[in-house]
């Protein structure tokens, strides 16, 4: 599991695919999932079949988990 995302700035509101925002965080798309349901999570619709994650949101999920 990664402590930290290192994003630059003009990245932060990037939005990622769910695989690709669980391959950046260690964890499976299923945990992401999981945290999504809890509210500590906020997963954005990209499509009709694509769910994505904006970086800034994924990485304060990550920092709320280290504590």
């Amino acid at each position: 599991r990664a402590d930290f995302i290192p994003i630059r700035v003009a990245e932060v509101d990037r939005i990622v695919t769910l695989p690709e925002a669980a391959h950046l965080a260690g964890v499976s798309p299923d945990t992401l999932r999981r945290a999504n349901k809890r509210k500590e999570l906020k997963i954005i619709k990209m499509s009709p079949r694509r769910i994505g994650v904006r970086l800034s949101d994924l990485n304060s999920f990550l920092n709320a988990r280290m504590k």
